[in-house]
């Protein structure tokens, strides 16, 4: 096989290093919100659809669009006792540089409010923590600030090895693992998630004041386990080339 053939699209052809075993969930946004791998099936509320990198994406408008994904097992990445390793990986664009962006969430308000984990941004602050028994005050967290360019498309990836150490927690953006220029915080003792009843968001986090994404997501990898810069480098060649990851 000729070098061309070998990096045809700048994909190592015949190298899948993420298999269809791997994924919990996939939402690639063409006109729904549907989950095409897994039964994880979003509803969606005053969300619309544009021409992305991988065909259609979700366009979220800032102030009511939403998705809510109904409480699974699957999405729980603990036994009780347990953390179990997972990732989340998307394609994002902002329309804003101000306010703050919800990605993907797992925690909502209520009486009381439940907390499990989630991946956000407040203003240019991207952060990924996982929380200790439905406790907001007892957590895991990783930040670094991603000095947005509004229109931009970033491939934002969050990965974790279920260690319950913060070693764990690693973040690629791009096609660059920028762990090392992040900062990492544990607040009280970290033992462990638990599996709350907590809806499963894209794009919105519903607490006393509510938080919407004001731009673009697309292509939501929930994976089962935790992933390398080679994942984060195929995934990111995939997407370039207009190819979705299954």
């Amino acid at each position: 096989m000729s070098l061309a053939a070998a990096y045809m699209f700048g994909i190592k052809q015949g190298v899948n290093p993420i298999p269809l075993s791997d994924f919990v969930s996939y939402y690639e946004f063409n006109n729904n919100a549907n989950d095409t791998i897994g039964t994880n099936n979003g509803t969606p509320t005053g969300l619309t659809y544009e021409s992305g990198l991988v065909g259609n994406r979700g366009v979220f408008n800032g102030t009511s669009s939403k998705i809510d994904i109904a409480d699974n097992n699957s999405l729980s990445f603990t036994d009780g006792v347990n953390d179990k390793p997972f990732a989340i990986s998307l394609l994002v664009t902002f329309d804003t540089l101000s306010g703050s962006s919800m990605f993907f969430t797992k925690y909502q308000g209520g009486t009381p409010d439940i907390f499990e984990y989630g991946f956000v941004s407040f203003g240019n602050s991207l952060n990924f923590t996982l929380f200790k028994s439905n406790d907001v005050n007892t957590r895991i967290q990783m930040t670094f600030t991603l000095n947005r360019v509004v229109g931009q498309t970033y491939l934002l990836s969050v990965s974790y090895d279920g260690s319950k150490t913060l070693a764990g927690l690693k973040l690629f953006i791009d096609q660059t693992d920028v762990t090392a220029s992040t900062s990492k915080a544990q607040v009280g003792t970290y033992t462990g998630m638990s599996n709350t009843v907590s809806l499963a968001r894209i794009g919105y986090r519903g607490f006393a004041t509510p938080n919407y994404q004001d731009g673009t997501i697309d292509q939501i990898a929930i994976l089962n386990r935790a992933i390398t810069l080679t994942d984060q480098e195929y995934i990111y060649q995939k997407y370039q080339a207009g190819q979705s990851l299954i």
